[in-house]
């Protein structure tokens, strides 16, 4: 506990949906607000590994994830947090996912005419990697990052992170599937952004990679994306017409037809983008490095350069009073919406 845990570094801010804002951070700093972020408390967390995301499906019901493959939960609306899982405990499931999806492509190949037989040899040889370097990290120890955590309701929730790291539950966390070949993706990129729009699940990660899933993370649809560098997050939301994945170097990818198609736009060169939020009124806001956040009041299909002044922002979430809360390097900042 920290008389200064407010100013400390923050990777993610969320309302909780009660009004309450609630934020994750290094040294395992979790702090909450009742106010719209103008005062801070800091909350009990039995971890100071680096937390990089939250979700609340509920007002109350809350997980957070980090480095080290954690995953803590708070059932009081982020006042105090109890860790679930490490990598000590999510590593052997991914070595046991690895393994099947490994033994699916030797049969495919197995079977295969002559014509497929080169591409499938690289396909196990992908998969016989992420195999090899999931037991690695068994040898190794609670070494893989969870990027990001995602939930449908209380029940219905998805995990990404490092090394094409996926997970998902569907009774509240009690138990957890890791799921290495629900997504194309045998070469084991990273995975960074999850976010839903309507029925919709948006994963974006290394390479331009974009997902999309109609099932809350059990299969996955690789889609056609115009951008081949990383994508960090994916902004959307219910209100929000487009859904937008950005980037490095200010590169944003937007789609206004549930992921069909996509379109490519450099917001502003040299400033990395790192994610946003869709507020009540469905006003889009993307934040990043430099200090300028860029807002959207159609929905995502214009973007307008907002001057902040905050630069290492990370996140961003609704006041619900006409400002918004940023979250980044330097801290967190309450800062009103531009008329």
């Amino acid at each position: 506990m920290e008389p200064k845990a407010a100013a400390s570094k923050f990777m993610a801010v969320v309302n909780t949906g009660s009004g309450r804002l609630v934020a994750v951070g290094e040294r395992g700093h979790i702090v909450h607000s009742d106010d719209g972020g103008r005062k801070w408390t800091q909350a009990q967390v039995p971890v100071s590994v680096t937390l990089t995301a939250v979700s609340f499906p509920s007002p109350q019901q809350g997980w957070a994830v980090g480095h080290g493959s954690v995953l803590l939960h708070s059932s009081d609306g982020g006042a105090t947090w109890t860790k679930k899982l490490d990598g000590n405990d999510i590593n052997p499931l991914i070595v046991s996912s690895a393994e099947a999806v490994a033994a699916r492509q030797r049969r495919l190949l197995e079977a295969a005419p002559k014509a497929e037989r080169e591409r499938l040899e690289t396909a196990l040889d992908d998969a016989e990697y992420l195999v090899k370097e999931a037991k690695k990290a068994v040898a190794t120890g609670p070494s893989r990052p969870f990027m990001n955590i995602w939930f449908r309701d209380p029940q219905r929730g998805v995990i990404v992170g490092a090394f094409g790291t996926l997970l998902y539950t569907e009774d509240g966390g009690k138990n957890w599937r890791a799921d290495t070949g629900a997504v194309d993706n045998l070469g084991g990129r990273h995975f960074y952004g999850l976010e839903s729009s309507g029925k919709n699940l948006f994963l974006a990660g290394e390479s331009g990679g974009l997902h999309r899933s109609v099932d809350d993370g059990r299969h996955w649809e690789r889609m056609t994306s115009p951008y081949e560098g990383p994508l960090f997050n994916v902004v959307a939301g219910a209100s929000a017409k487009c859904v937008l994945a950005v980037g490095l170097r200010g590169n944003l990818v937007r789609s206004c037809d549930a992921g069909a198609t996509w379109d490519h736009s450099v917001t502003s060169p040299g400033e990395t983008l790192n994610g946003g939020t869709v507020l009540a009124d469905g006003t889009v806001v993307v934040v990043g490095m430099a200090g300028v956040a860029f807002i959207s009041r159609d929905g995502g299909r214009t973007l307008t350069p907002w001057q902040t002044q905050f630069p290492g922002c990370m996140s961003a979430a609704d006041a619900r009073d006409g400002h918004v809360v940023l979250a980044g390097l330097g801290g967190i900042k309450r800062i009103a919406l531009p008329k």
